[in-house]
């Protein structure tokens, strides 16, 4: 039996939501929650809502749910913290003895972390399953990548209109394409702000990027901007985004079908990745010893 026939056993759902990106500090968190809360609340699906962050989790301080504690089901298994009637939420932060204890994990510790909280905590049947992804192609993304099948997984890239964070995208969409994983596309966050009394826009960076040109560029849909301002507390203490421009991204992830790539590469053999390690070293060994510029 696979590892997702496993999980299946216990924890199911028709389309998989995962947020990503290559940098931190986009809003993933507060924009893979809002996401989570549309679902569970505007379209009253039930949903799964899950930080797979292990060593940084933030998901329920968002969520406002930071010191709740954990329980068992009637099955032995761990019960997610309920936010709602259709909205279940999961953290490694919920294990934790207090809010400020560190992490330090291995890789190979995250992964097995990871599969042991996706096979001993009870969804239950789901329409959506959202997963809140650390940065970088982290240990934790590439097990969710693996694990489920690529038929249900539905990518969703951040990026902020900033040059680091547009350059971050690129490469974010190109290790998916080469991977063959569907994409389901992309989101400008922080999209400027517009003043709310003379109603000027504000593009807040500085020769911002156009994401929806990168979109256009590497063949993948564009989702739409999030403007700043777009947050706003519930009753129950989340922060969640709560605007017209969050609205209409919402419209485009649930109308707009995925883009699948074919892998680009095949899987290198450790010949092959000891020669680019050799020629990578050999090129930093020049350019320290001046012999190019």
């Amino acid at each position: 039996m696979t590892i997702y026939e496993q999980i299946k056993e216990i924890n199911d759902a028709d389309i998989i939501y995962a947020v990503v990106s290559l940098k931190g500090g986009v809003s993933k968190t507060t924009t893979s929650s809002s996401i989570a809360y549309y679902l569970a609340h505007r379209m009253k699906k039930k949903v799964a809502l899950l930080d797979m962050d292990t060593t940084n989790p933030t998901l329920p301080k968002v969520m406002g749910l930071q010191g709740r504690k954990l329980r068992f089901t009637d099955r032995g298994l761990i019960a997610p913290i309920k936010y709602s009637k259709n909205l279940l939420v999961m953290s490694v932060d919920f294990f934790l003895p207090s809010y400020d204890q560190p992490i330090l994990l291995k890789e190979i510790q995250k992964k097995r972390l990871l599969i042991q909280m996706l096979k001993s905590v009870e969804y239950g049947k789901c329409d959506y399953i959202v997963f809140d992804t650390p940065p970088t192609t982290s240990p934790e993304l590439m097990t969710i990548l693996k694990t489920f099948p690529a038929k249900k997984l539905r990518i969703i890239i951040l990026s902020q209109p900033g040059g680091a964070s547009s350059n971050s995208a690129i490469k974010t969409i190109q290790h998916l394409k080469a991977t063959g994983i569907p994409i389901n596309g992309i989101i400008t966050s922080m999209d400027g702000y517009t003043c709310k009394g003379c109603g000027l826009y504000d593009p807040i960076f500085p020769n911002p990027v156009s994401i929806e040109k990168i979109a256009k560029k590497y063949q993948i849909p564009y989702l739409g901007g999030i403007q700043l301002g777009s947050v706003k507390r519930t009753k129950k203490g989340a922060w969640i985004l709560q605007s017209p421009s969050f609205d209409s991204v919402m419209e485009n992830i649930l109308k707009t079908k995925p883009v699948k790539f074919k892998p680009l590469r095949k899987k290198l053999s450790l010949f092959q990745k000891i020669k680019i390690a050799r020629a990578i070293d050999k090129n930093l060994t020049r350019k320290i010893r001046g012999d190019v510029k």
